[in-house]
């Protein structure tokens, strides 16, 4: 065989009839395309929904720590390092220490 035609190849098809193929196959791909467009906007949306989620409970969040970060200042509680924690109380020698023998022994009775 010589001839570059395949033995199961159809006939041409009228005018008319591939126009009218050419026509649903170009309907299906514009139906194809709008459901592609809503199924990627509808998961954009969702996943800026949960981005927006994290952002507005992380500022939640800040807000609250500089809050109370602010309270400790005013009270004066603010520690060294300004890091918002409470000062450590001062040791006091005076008062004496607990050893660990006399809080087993507590704990014993």
């Amino acid at each position: 065989m010589t001839h570059l035609s395949h033995p199961t190849a159809l006939a041409p098809l009228p005018a008319g009839e591939l126009a009218r193929l050419h026509d649903r196959a170009r309907e299906d791909a514009e139906a194809l395309r709008a459901e592609a467009m809503d199924d990627f906007w509808r998961g954009a949306n969702a996943a800026f929904a949960a981005t927006l989620d994290t952002a507005q409970r992380s500022a939640q969040r800040l807000a609250h720590r500089l809050a109370r970060r602010e309270r400790a200042a005013r009270r004066g509680t603010v520690g060294a390092c300004g890091n918002g924690m409470p000062r450590l109380r001062q040791a006091q020698p005076e008062r004496g220490v607990i050893g660990l023998e006399s809080a087993i022994s507590r704990q014993a009775k």
